[in-house]
């Protein structure tokens, strides 16, 4: 399915999902037509920089301008459910505070969940934030950083589909990991508040245990990090029950 995926009609509540860091609307594809195939219309946009938009420069993309993408890509939507992989916890979090009115509920799936002020850097155990910006400097001329991860270690086990998405991944723009999200946490509290933890991945334990802390339902799927590709049909019944 295409990077960028368009509305597409159905009774269920319209699905905005949104990649991590070095994707693009690609990934979803599979949960994407599993989604839709239950009903949902959906939108997979690609955030500035990355896959297929990756010839765009980078020096000019900033947290802010991923999470102005993705208050466009909700634009005209009403009781919509905003989805973040990883990264994205931090862009969902800053364009529902946005967009609140456009939607019914945000779902973290395996992501980081900030307070304001906070970058994705400091979500970060600090040795893994210094690797990162040196390998920024040392090999993404200080603008982007490059994949820190393969497939396999994001829990992709099939081959084929290992090399497909490592074949994909893209740099990512440095300043979306190093600028604070700045929003109104208030602004939230109308919206259904999920987590899905997926248990072959442990980065995400502790977030999971911290919202479960808060009174949120914490999900879990048995799949590693990359679940929208591993696990497609199993994220989309749990998408589909919020």
């Amino acid at each position: 399915m295409a990077g960028a995926l368009g509305a597409v009609a159905g009774s269920g509540s319209p699905m905005v999902l949104v990649h991590g860091a070095w994707h693009g609307g690609w990934a979803w594809g599979r949960c994407a037509k599993a989604l839709e195939a239950l009903g949902h219309p959906v939108r997979a946009p690609t955030l500035p920089g990355l896959a297929e938009r990756k010839g765009e420069r980078a020096q000019d993309i900033s947290l802010a301008t991923h999470v102005d993408a993705v208050v466009a890509a909700l634009d005209g939507l009403t009781g919509a459910v905003l989805v973040g992989h990883s990264y994205a916890g931090l862009v969902i979090t800053g364009a529902a505070a946005k967009a609140a009115p456009s939607l019914r509920a945000l779902v973290y799936l395996d992501a980081f969940v900030p307070e304001p002020h906070q970058c994705f850097f400091d979500l970060m155990k600090a040795e893994y934030s210094k690797h990162w910006r040196e390998r920024a400097a040392k090999d993404g001329g200080g603008l982007v950083v490059p994949p820190m991860l393969s497939a396999k270690a994001m829990g992709v086990s099939d081959p084929k589909d290992q090399a497909w998405v490592d074949r994909q991944l893209t740099p990512q723009p440095l300043r979306t990991l190093e600028d604070p999200l700045e929003f109104d946490p208030r602004a939230l509290d109308g919206l259904v508040r999920r987590y899905v933890r997926c248990a072959q991945y442990p980065g995400f334990g502790p977030t999971a245990k911290r919202v479960a802390s808060l009174g949120w339902k914490v999900d879990q799927l048995d799949a590693g990090h990359d679940a929208m590709v591993t696990v497609p049909d199993a994220l989309a019944a749990l998408l589909h029950g919020v």
